[in-house]
């Protein structure tokens, strides 16, 4: 079967964000195979991040951030962040979900990077 019903999509959105989510940044498509290349150094850290309880509108099921997600001030040059990440530990661990930014953004030693809450859409549909 390829259809999934909206109390399905439900439960995956819950069980994938309803626990310890951090946000990653990547200068790469981290593509579905994990394979990007994510932004380290210069003071660079996944930040922890909570999400809501999953909603449907216009008939998809999603779920935003609750809170504004700040990474600290890049003591270095991260270099141009393209892709955003949800993984599911602070180093290593899983790829749960990615995209690519509307703009990549070019991040300079001084720069801050910050995600206000409920800009961060994760759907499922």
């Amino acid at each position: 079967m390829s259809n999934m019903s909206k109390y399905a999509e439900s439960k995956i959105l819950t069980s994938l964000l309803g626990g310890t989510v951090y946000v990653a940044l990547y200068t790469s498509n981290p593509t579905e195979n994990d394979l990007g290349t994510e932004v380290s150094g210069g003071a660079y850290e996944r930040q922890l991040s909570s999400f809501s309880a999953p909603t449907v509108a216009a008939s998809r099921t999603l779920c935003t951030n609750t809170g504004a997600i700040s990474f600290p001030k890049a003591t270095e040059v991260w270099g141009r962040v393209s892709h955003i990440g949800l993984r599911d530990a602070k180093t290593g661990g899983n790829l749960l979900y990615y995209k690519a930014l509307n703009q990549s953004i070019e991040v300079k030693k001084g720069s801050l990077i910050q995600i206000r809450a409920s800009d961060l859409t994760v759907a499922q549909d």
